[in-house]
């Protein structure tokens, strides 16, 4: 997903626990610059250019990322990740 203004230079911590208490989603990584980091370091802070890797059973109102040429990326079955 593409991060919110309200997400952008939090750090990890901070993100993950918006996500997992404003949509009950869990963070997985972080792709900065088309490379994905799991787990980075807790003082980590996002860039508004970064985009998470989330599990979650609903977005609200939370927009997946696009890949090019306008297609969503495929969601799980039962999960929306993005």
């Amino acid at each position: 997903m593409q991060l919110p203004e309200g997400y952008v230079d939090v750090t990890i911590d901070q993100l993950s626990a918006a996500l997992r208490s404003d949509h009950g989603a869990t963070l997985l990584a972080v792709t900065r610059d088309g490379v994905s980091m799991a787990n980075p370091s807790s003082d980590f802070r996002l860039l508004a250019r970064d985009h998470a890797i989330v599990l979650a059973d609903s977005l609200g109102d939370l927009e997946p990322i696009v890949a090019e040429g306008g297609v969503p990326y495929e969601r799980a079955e039962g999960h929306a990740s993005c």
